[in-house]
């Protein structure tokens, strides 16, 4: 062939019956977007606004009914890092505790996921300790 030869191509005005795979309506695409809005309002939000930021993320887990999906995985990993950091320690064990049951049961999580999705809490814990408080709001470690 030279360099010369030319190509025709027909081209279909009716590009109402390509069908590209995943649309915007699909529940992980859902999900995904969700995940990522969620990560926007926990990087814009002050420390005060706990609520919002947990809402977000709370959203993501809403869509994925089933628990199958690593959108609803991450963001209990972001949950459970944003619950650490702001001292609010029994929904972060309860999330975590909803980590481990995702990981153990859901096909989409593999072994390989779900154990840097472990390491990767530990070591945020181990970076960020907190000193629990008692009721009056003061330490609860004896002196």
């Amino acid at each position: 062939m030279s360099d010369d030869e030319e190509y025709e191509f027909e081209y279909s005005d009716n590009d109402d019956d390509v069908d590209m795979g995943d649309d915007e309506s699909s529940p992980e695409v859902a999900m995904e977007n969700k995940y990522y809005l969620a990560k926007a309002v926990r990087d814009e939000k002050h420390h005060d606004e706990n609520d919002a930021v947990e809402a977000a993320f709370q959203q993501v887990l809403d869509l994925d009914e089933l628990g199958e999906s690593i959108w609803g995985f991450r963001a209990l990993k972001q949950l459970i890092k944003w619950e650490i950091r702001h001292s609010e320690l029994e929904k972060a064990m309860k999330h975590y505790e909803q980590l481990l049951h995702r990981i153990a049961t859901s096909a989409v999580i593999t072994r390989n996921m779900g154990e840097k999705g472990v390491n990767g809490v530990l070591d945020f814990v181990s970076a960020h300790p907190v000193v629990p408080t008692n009721a009056s709001g003061t330490s609860s470690a004896s002196s």
